[in-house]
C-alpha cells in the first residue's frame, strides 16, 4: 500500500491543493493521500482554528483515496515536528510505504528540519515541482528524494484569506461565508447579521450568474458581498462623505446614498481600485444609463436573491441563461414593483436606467 502524506496548515484548503494531491496520487499510483493538518507551523501563523480548517478539508474530500489525518490535533500553540507525526503514521500503517509530499522550497530547506534523517528513513521524500522547473540542491541527492512534475495553481491560501482569490471548492466558500472567516469576518463586522447574510446570498448568486455568463466570478462575489456595506454608516458620517465625494448625487433619495458610500468604503478602506467593480456597487440600487455586464449581475442578484421572500427561481434561471436578457426582465419587474408600492422612480439614475434598457 502506498500512502502520500501531504502536510500543511490548509488555511484554507483551495483548488491548488487538490490539484497537487490528484496529480501526485496518479503519478506514483498511490492508494491513499492523507492530508496531514498542522495546528500551527514554524514558518507562519494560522488564522483559524484546527476545527474550522478540518471541517473545510473534510467537506471537500469526497474522492476515493483522500482522507484527513488528525494526528496532530490538540497541539495548537505548540511546535509540531514532522518526524513525530511520520513515526506515528508508520505505527498506524505498518505495512504501507509512506511518501512525504513537499514543495520545492520545503525540499531545499529540508536539511534544516528537526531530525530530517529520521524522516527520510521512514518515508520517501516526494518533491512536487512545477512543470519546466530546474531548481535543485544537494538535499535532493542526499535524502534520495523522488521528484515529480505537474501543474500548479496561481492561487494560495493567503490570496483566499485576503480576498484576492476565491479559487476554492464552492462548499469551502460557503463555509467561509457562513462562519465569517478571513475576508468575510472583516466585512461582517460592518453589518448586522441580517444584512450580512443578505449580502452573502447576493454574493453567492452573483458568482453563480457570473460563471454562467463569462463574468469574473471573484469580482461578482466581491461586489455582492460589499454591496450593502454603506447601509449602516451613521447618518452624519454618510452625509459628510456624500457632501465631499458625491456632491452631484447629494439630492438623490436618501435610500440610494448607501450605494455611493459602499463604493467609497471599498476604495478607501479596502483599497479596491477596479472601476467596474466599484461602479457595480455604486449603482446597484438605482441602476444607471450605462451598466456593465458586472453591474447588471449585481443589480439583478440584489433584487432576486432567495432570501427576499418571494419565488425568484424563474428570474434566477433567466439571468443564469443570459444576463443581458435576464437583467431586462428583472429591471421591468422591479419597475412594476416600485410603481405599485409608490416608490421613487423619478430620480435621475433610476429614470435613465429604465429609459435606456426598457424601450
Amino acid at each position: 500500500m502506498k500512502i502520500i502524506v501531504y502536510p500543511g496548515s490548509f488555511d484554507p484548503i483551495h483548488n491548488g491543493h487538490l490539484l497537487i494531491a490528484r496529480h501526485a496520487k496518479r503519478e506514483i499510483g498511490a492508494d491513499l493521500v492523507l492530508f496531514l493538518l498542522s495546528p500551527s507551523t514554524v514558518w507562519k501563523k494560522v488564522q483559524t482554528t484546527f476545527n474550522h480548517r478540518a471541517n473545510m478539508i473534510e467537506a471537500v474530500l469526497n474522492e476515493k483515496g483522500f482522507e484527513l489525518s488528525r494526528i496532530e490535533e490538540g497541539n495548537e500553540g505548540k511546535l509540531n515536528y514532522t518526524y513525530v507525526s511520520i513515526e506515528a503514521l508508520k505505527n498506524q500503517y505498518p505495512d504501507a510505504k509512506l511518501y512525504l509530499l513537499l514543495g520545492e522550497d520545503q525540499a531545499m530547506s529540508f536539511n534544516e528540519w528537526k531530525k530530517p534523517e529520521k524522516i527520510a528513513e521512514q518515508a520517501q521524500i516526494l518533491v512536487y515541482r512545477r512543470q519546466g522547473s530546474r531548481v535543485s540542491n544537494e538535499n535532493f541527492n542526499h535524502f534520495k528524494m523522488l521528484e515529480i512534475t505537474g501543474p500548479l495553481s496561481a492561487t494560495s491560501s493567503s490570496k483566499v484569506r485576503n480576498f484576492e482569490s476565491i479559487d476554492v471548492p464552492s462548499i469551502v466558500l460557503d463555509y467561509i461565508g457562513a462562519n465569517k472567516l478571513y475576508f468575510a469576518g472583516h466585512i461582517a463586522k460592518r453589518m448586522s447579521d441580517e444584512r450580512y447574510y443578505h449580502s452573502l446570498s447576493v454574493a453567492n448568486l452573483s458568482r453563480l450568474i457570473a460563471i454562467a455568463n463569462d463574468v469574473d466570478p471573484l469580482k461578482a462575489y466581491k461586489a455582492g458581498l460589499f454591496h450593502d456595506i454603506g447601509k449602516e454608516v451613521p447618518d452624519a458620517k454618510s452625509y459628510e462623505i456624500m457632501q465631499e465625494h458625491f456632491h452631484k448625487y447629494i439630492n438623490m433619495p436618501p435610500w440610494s446614498h448607501h450605494q455611493f458610500i459602499g463604493a467609497y468604503l471599498m476604495n478607501k478602506e479596502y483599497l479596491e481600485t477596479d472601476k467596474k467593480l466599484l461602479d457595480a456597487v455604486k449603482y446597484h440600487a438605482t441602476g444607471n444609463k450605462k451598466m456593465s455586464k458586472l453591474g447588471k449581475v449585481i443589480y439583478a442578484a440584489d433584487k432576486i436573491e432567495p432570501s427576499r421572500g418571494f419565488d425568484s427561481r424563474e428570474y434566477i434561471a433567466e439571468c443564469v441563461k443570459d444576463i443581458e436578457k435576464g437583467f431586462v426582465i428583472v429591471l421591468a419587474a422591479n419597475k412594476k414593483y416600485l410603481e405599485n408600492h409608490g416608490k421613487d422612480i423619478d430620480n435621475p439614475l433610476t429614470k435613465a436606467c429604465f429609459d435606456r434598457y426598457l424601450k
